[in-house]
C-alpha cells in the first residue's frame, strides 16, 4: 500500500503558524502580519481556495478552532487571551468578544466544542494552565473550571468526556466529563508534544524529541493509557493528524503519510521547499502551513486503496454491484452511464469482472424518505434488499450523493440532517458487514455543484463530503468530487453527468477498485 500526495497548489501569504478547517472554511493563523486569515472551499469541484477577510488581533495570535459562523482564537495578549470572531460576513470578521484568563500568561493553545472552549496557556506558577469556557454567549464567556498543569500546554484534543492535553513535558489526560470534579487521571512523559491527535480510541502524537518523534497510544481506556509504538518520522515534526488508519505528519522537509493500522509504517511522502509549522486533513484534502516562504500548501492526500476484489462468495465469478440514482441507472438519457464504461474498461484491460447495476433507479436516496412521485423510484434500502435477494455481490460501490444532497438542500428534508444522511450510508455497509465483513464496499462523492455561488449550498457541499470522509476509511472512498468540473461535466441542471463526467466517474472507479490488484 503507497501513498503519493500529489495536485500541489501554494497560495502567497504571510508567515503561518497554525491552520484549522470548519465546514467549507480554513483558518490561517499568522505571524506577520498578526491575525487570522480565512479562506473558503471554492465550490466549483476543485480544490481552490477563495481568500476572505483578514482579522486583526490583539496581540499575536497562537491557535484556532472554529465552526461556520464562528472562530476562536488564543492569543498573546495578557488582558485577552482568548478572541472570539463573528463569521457572518467573511470578508469583514469581527471581534465580538474575549476572555481574560487570571494572571498574566499567553494562550498557547485552543480546543471548541458546540458548548464549550478549552483554552490552554503558558506555564503559570501561581495558577491553572487549562481553562474550560462555557460560550453560550460568545460575547461573554464565562470560565467553567480551571486545571493547574505546571507546564507550558502546546496542543488539545477533547473527545468523549476526556481531554487530552500535550504540553512541553508530555501527554495528559483530564475527565471532564464532570468538568467540576474534573482530574488529570493520567500522564505519559513522551516529551515536547507539538502534534496531537485522537480518533477511534488512539492518541497520535508527534513530539520535539531528537530521537523518536511519533508515538500511537492506546486510550481506549484513557485512565490505563499506554503507548503502543513509536517512531521516528521525519525531521522535527511539528504536527500531527489522523484520518481513520491513516496518518499525516508535518515536518522540516514536508509531509509524511503513516499507515497505523498496526506498527506505524511510512507509506509514502510529499518534500515542500520550507519547513511545514501545521496541517490539516479535511473533505479529503490536505492542507499545511509554512513560516517560511509565506504560503499555504494544498494537497491531493493521496491514499490507496488497499482493498482487494475477489470472488468472495464463490461462485465462479467476480459481480460489482452499483447502487445509486439517476447518475446510475443504466441507459439514462441516452448517455452511456459510468458503470457501462468502468465494464467496458475491465474488459480492455482483461479483467474478469462484472458490473451490476440493474438495480440503481433514478430518484433513489440513501434513505427513503417518502419523497417519490413515481412509485418506480424505490429507495436505496430496497435497491440493497432486491441485489441481496438475488446473490450476495463480491464488492458494492454506493453512488447515492446527488440526490441526498439536492433534497436535503432544497429544504425537503426538513427533519433531516447531514449526519442522519451520513448514518443511513453507515447502516447500509453494516447490513452487508453482517452478511461477510471481508466484502469492500465503495462509496463515491459527487454532489450537484449549480448555484455554486451561494454560500449556504457551498457548506452543505462541503458538510456531506465531510461526513462521508468521516464515516468512511480513505480505502472506501472514490473521490470524483475534487476533479468534477460543472461547466462540462454536468448537464445544465447541474445534478446530472453529462457524458464526459460518466467518463471521469468510471476512470475514477476503475483506478480505485485495481489499486488492490
Amino acid at each position: 500500500m503507497t501513498a503519493t500526495p500529489h495536485h500541489e497548489q501554494t497560495y502567497a501569504g504571510a508567515s503561518s503558524l497554525e491552520i484549522e478547517t470548519a465546514g467549507n472554511l480554513v483558518f490561517v493563523v499568522q505571524k506577520e502580519p498578526a491575525g487570522l486569515q480565512i479562506y473558503q472551499r471554492a465550490s466549483d469541484g476543485k480544490r481552490g481556495l477563495l481568500k476572505h477577510g483578514h482579522a486583526k488581533i490583539s496581540g499575536e495570535p497562537t491557535a484556532v478552532a472554529g465552526s461556520a459562523m464562528q472562530a476562536f482564537v488564543a492569543t498573546t495578549n495578557t488582558e485577552a487571551e482568548l478572541a472570539v470572531l463573528d463569521l457572518s460576513d467573511l470578508d469583514q470578521p469581527t471581534v465580538v468578544g474575549t476572555y481574560n484568563t487570571p494572571g498574566r500568561k499567553s494562550g498557547t493553545a485552543i480546543f471548541a466544542t458546540e458548548a464549550s472552549v478549552y483554552l490552554g496557556t503558558k506555564q503559570d506558577p501561581m495558577g491553572a494552565e487549562l481553562f474550560i469556557l462555557d460560550i453560550s454567549d460568545i460575547t461573554a464567556p464565562q470560565q467553567i473550571a480551571s486545571f493547574d498543569l505546571h507546564e507550558d500546554v502546546t496542543e488539545i484534543h477533547v473527545d468523549g468526556g476526556f481531554a487530552y492535553v500535550g504540553s512541553r513535558a508530555g501527554l495528559h489526560i483530564l475527565e471532564v466529563g464532570e468538568v467540576s470534579a474534573g482530574q488529570e487521571i493520567a500522564f505519559l512523559p513522551v516529551g515536547h508534544v507539538t502534534g496531537l491527535d485522537v480518533n477511534d480510541g488512539r492518541a497520535l502524537v508527534t513530539t520535539a524529541n531528537p530521537g523518536k518523534n511519533f508515538f500511537l497510544i492506546d486510550v481506549d481506556e484513557p485512565e490505563s493509557a499506554r503507548i503502543l509504538h513509536s517512531a521516528v518520522v521525519g525531521t522535527d515534526a511539528t504536527d500531527v493528524e489522523a484520518y481513520h488508519d491513516t496518518a499525516y505528519v508535518a515536518a522540516r522537509n514536508g509531509v509524511y503519510i503513516l499507515d497505523t493500522s498496526s506498527e506505524p509504517d511510512v507509506i509514502g511522502s510529499h518534500e515542500t521547499d520550507a519547513p511545514l509549522t501545521a496541517l490539516d486533513v479535511s473533505h479529503g484534502t490536505l492542507y499545511a502551513t509554512s513560516i517560511q516562504n509565506r504560503t499555504l500548501v494544498v494537497l491531493d492526500p493521496g491514499i490507496s486503496s488497499g482493498q482487494v476484489i475477489s470472488d468472495l462468495n464463490g461462485d465462479g465469478e467476480i459481480r460489482i454491484s452499483h447502487l445509486g440514482d439517476s447518475n446510475s441507472e443504466l441507459e439514462w438519457s441516452g448517455l452511456e452511464t459510468w458503470s457501462e464504461i468502468t465494464q467496458r474498461l475491465y474488459d480492455r484491460e482483461g479483467i474478469d469482472w462484472t458490473v451490476d447495476a440493474s438495480q440503481a433507479i433514478g430518484g433513489a436516496t440513501v434513505a427513503d424518505f417518502g419523497i417519490f412521485l413515481n412509485p418506480r423510484h424505490l429507495a436505496a434500502w430496497s435497491q440493497l434488499e432486491r441485489t441481496l435477494e438475488k446473490t450476495t455481490p463480491d464488492a458494492f460501490i454506493f453512488a447515492f450523493v446527488t440526490n441526498d444532497m439536492y433534497f436535503w438542500s432544497q429544504g425537503m428534508l426538513p427533519d433531516k440532517s447531514i449526519a442522519e444522511i451520513a448514518e443511513a450510508y453507515r447502516e447500509h455497509a453494516g447490513k452487508i458487514t453482517d452478511i461477510d465483513p471481508e466484502i469492500p464496499i465503495f462509496i463515491t462523492t459527487s454532489p450537484p455543484l449549480h448555484l455554486d455561488k451561494n454560500r449556504q449550498w457551498s457548506f452543505n457541499i462541503s458538510a456531506m463530503n465531510d461526513a462521508i470522509f468521516e464515516a468512511y476509511p480513505a480505502r472506501q472512498i472514490i473521490d470524483t468530487f475534487s476533479a468534477l468540473d460543472p461547466r462540462i461535466d454536468l448537464v445544465d441542471d447541474g445534478i446530472h453527468f453529462s457524458q464526459s463526467g460518466h467518463d471521469l466517474r468510471a476512470d475514477s472507479v476503475f483506478k480505485k477498485l485495481t489499486l488492490g490488484r
